[in-house]
């Protein structure tokens, strides 16, 4: 009862146009098949950032030369761009938790449509500082393994810790990010067995959520997939971005 006063009060929306939605899925079918998806490119098997086209190996450049990686795959179903980007931001910035449940959504399509069986004992997310928690007030990529966790009945278990005081990776490049990652995240006093789903909103030079993949081995787990909800692909997304400007053009005209 309680559930249908709320609906009517604040009925739910597509969290990529904001479109007011009948069913309990938070995707519109006008979205659906228009946001970014990263199966329309041929990416890296390991990392998962798309490959230029006449890039012949199954392994981007960063990935080729890592002979025991922290992680065996990493699913990533949207690139940052277009609607999914501004989505994001929306969630991350503008208090929007609820978006936490499509991402979750589309992440767990791309885990059931992967070639090989990927079957998690427990799933597991990229910790937030303090600081940030409190002004944000909720860890997105906590959100989005949460609800992740429902949907594929996988218990939710926080196993890593941020320190305070830390730069933010986003003001960073890829070499600093690296360095900055060890200075940051920490382990818990967990013993862990088994195989784990480590979950981040966003990869980028995917520093953390490797580095905290290999504290998760330290911890005792046998094997370690990561996921996010987008992919930052500077080419393909200002690709994808250009294509949308045209379109969104061509229908005002």
């Amino acid at each position: 009862m309680l559930d249908r006063i709320l609906n009517l009060l604040f009925p739910p929306k597509c969290s990529f146009c904001g479109k007011v939605l009948s069913g309990k899925t938070r995707i519109c079918g006008d979205c659906l098949p228009k946001l970014p998806y990263t199966a329309n490119y041929r990416c890296c098997e390991r990392c998962g950032i798309p490959l230029p086209g006449e890039f012949s190996y199954r392994l981007c450049g960063r990935c080729f030369p890592v002979k025991r990686p922290s992680a065996e795959h990493v699913f990533v179903p949207l690139i940052y761009a277009g609607a999914a980007k501004r989505a994001m931001l929306r969630f991350k910035y503008y208090m929007h938790p609820s978006y936490a449940e499509a991402f979750a959504a589309l992440i767990a399509e791309k885990m059931l449509s992967y070639e090989k069986p990927c079957k998690p004992d427990f799933i597991t997310f990229v910790p937030q500082n303090k600081s940030t928690h409190f002004i944000r007030g909720y860890n997105q990529s906590e959100l989005i393994a949460r609800r992740l966790s429902e949907i594929l009945r996988i218990p939710c278990v926080p196993c890593l810790v941020r320190k305070d005081g830390i730069a933010r990776n986003a003001t960073l490049n890829a070499a600093a990010r690296r360095k900055n990652v060890k200075l940051g995240y920490f382990p818990t006093d967990k013993k862990l067995d088994g195989t784990a789903l480590l979950v981040d909103d966003v990869l980028t030079t995917g520093a953390t959520v490797f580095y905290c993949a290999s504290l998760l081995r330290k911890m005792g787990c046998k094997k370690v997939y990561c996921a996010a909800a987008l992919i930052r692909c500077k080419e393909v997304s200002d690709l994808y971005e250009e294509q949308d400007k045209r379109i969104s053009t061509h229908a005002r005209d």
